[in-house]
């Protein structure tokens, strides 16, 4: 479901409703060490400092944010929002304090996740990626990279929740990772990562009250299963497919996804679905709201098929098939 506060997309400073990061310092963290995935008894500064030299921060025109190191030809994810307004030089400054230009490889603004490539390839340090998609509420994270322009920051916290959607009254994200290691201006596009190491989000919002431009403890990342997929479309071709089932929904009470209306010639209407069909499952994982659906499509890619059980007039649940199209 949407938060019911205000959403400041750790978008980054300059942009349209508070996106996070300006710049405040020059970075000030450094460090040599590998990134690797850590044992599991390893503590968290050591988890840091084997994350830190593939987080970046990255100055695009009057806003900022962060990045992280996606391979060793040179390509770096963050959010859209932080180089959407950029005219001119994308500058990325590594944790050991080098900097290089980069150049926009794609960005998709819908899903708030773009690639730039830096032309700088030497001693870069890929973080590895690890599966978001196995997470569990109360798992430990580290958030990672430079709010209000602190380069090199880190903080702890837990997965708080999964499946989030937000909003920000313009745009929406949906299939969210919500936690409360503290994020601000700034650390748009850095890196949640767990206690291995390895990446599990990507930083990109915060809710605040109106008293509260700040942290609240309230956070969310892009799942890293849903940024690298974007990420390596946009880097074999620049733009991105997502999955289409083809219905409008509301809130069923908890209990699934009310089907308000089916697309004609969608994959909904060749399953079979009807307005007041109530979803409760996409592939047997159960499904309470609108956005969990949404997040499970979204998670699926064009050509998917997919078994949606759903409730008719009262009566016991139904199962039916439908082949996501693409959107």
């Amino acid at each position: 479901m949407a938060v019911a506060v205000a959403v400041a997309l750790a978008l980054g400073a300059g942009g349209v409703g508070g996106f996070v990061g300006y710049s405040l310092a020059e970075s000030q963290v450094t460090t040599d060490s590998p990134s690797a995935l850590v044992s599991d008894s390893a503590t968290l500064s050591d988890v840091a400092a084997a994350v830190q030299p593939s987080v970046v921060s990255i100055g695009a025109g009057q806003s900022t944010g962060s990045g992280v190191v996606y391979d060793d030809q040179g390509h770096i994810i963050t959010n859209s929002h932080v180089v959407a307004s950029a005219q001119g030089d994308i500058e990325v400054r590594f944790s050991d304090g080098s900097s290089s230009k980069a150049t926009l490889v794609g960005m998709d603004e819908r899903g708030d996740i773009a690639v730039l490539k830096v032309e700088d390839t030497s001693n870069l340090t890929p973080i590895a990626v690890g599966d978001s998609n196995g997470l569990s509420v109360g798992d430990t994270v580290l958030a990672l990279g430079s709010p209000l322009g602190l380069d090199g920051s880190v903080t702890s916290g837990i997965v708080s929740a999964m499946d989030r959607a937000i909003s920000d009254g313009s745009s929406s994200l949906q299939g969210l990772i919500q936690t409360d290691a503290a994020i601000n201006r700034g650390n748009s596009g850095g890196a949640l990562v767990n206690g291995r190491g390895e990446l599990i989000g990507i930083n990109t919002a915060i809710a605040t009250t109106d008293s509260s431009g700040g942290s609240i403890g309230v956070g969310f990342a892009i799942p890293s299963a849903t940024a690298t997929s974007t990420a390596d479309q946009l880097i074999a071709g620049g733009s991105v497919e997502r999955a289409f089932l083809g219905v409008s929904m509301s809130a069923g009470g908890g209990t699934g996804a009310v089907v308000t209306d089916v697309q004609s010639d969608s994959p909904a209407a060749d399953a079979g679905l009807r307005t007041g069909d109530i979803i409760t499952a996409i592939d047997g994982q159960p499904v309470a709201t609108p956005a969990e659906v949404a997040a499970a499509v979204q998670a699926r890619k064009p050509g998917d098929t997919v078994t949606i059980t759903y409730v008719r007039d009262g009566m016991s649940e139904s199962e039916a098939t439908a082949t996501l199209s693409a959107d």
